[in-house]
């Protein structure tokens, strides 16, 4: 889902491979995200690292993979709303990265909570019957 500019003490940013977009984090907290391009020296990563991504949920979500075998133009969007569909279905786990220490990273991780998991009247939440062998029991 990201790809981080620079490393442990050197940590400015990421780079998100959906929005294809870079997000720094400023002040002494991190609470001013400022968007960029990508930077230069970091394209040809972010090109092989947003395949990779293309690559794991076309494996998953059908609509995607046609696209993709297809060698067709894979917008922001359709990408995001593959990932969704992937998630909610369980077949795709959206990781995020950052460092808590200063907030760098925080904010993204949040609007991929929102972009991507499930609001509760989406799924179905059930418990198991121990009396029952594990009998499914819907929650009401």
């Amino acid at each position: 889902m990201q790809v981080p500019i620079g490393l442990e003490d050197d940590f400015e940013g990421l780079v998100d491979l959906v929005q294809l977009k870079a997000y720094y984090f400023r002040g002494s907290n991190g609470e001013k995200v400022v968007t960029e391009e990508v930077p230069a020296d970091m394209e040809a990563l972010e090109v092989e690292k947003r395949r990779e991504l293309l690559e794991a949920v076309s494996e998953v979500d059908d609509q995607l993979a046609d696209a993709f075998l297809g060698d067709e133009p894979i917008s922001p969007a359709d990408l995001q709303e593959a990932i969704r569909r992937a998630t909610i279905a369980r077949k795709f786990v959206p990781v995020f990265m950052g460092s808590v220490f200063k907030n760098k990273g925080v904010q993204p991780l949040l609007d991929g909570v929102l972009n991507y998991l499930p609001c509760p009247i989406e799924v179905s939440s059930y418990a198991l019957d121990q009396t029952k062998n594990e009998e499914k029991v819907p929650d009401l």
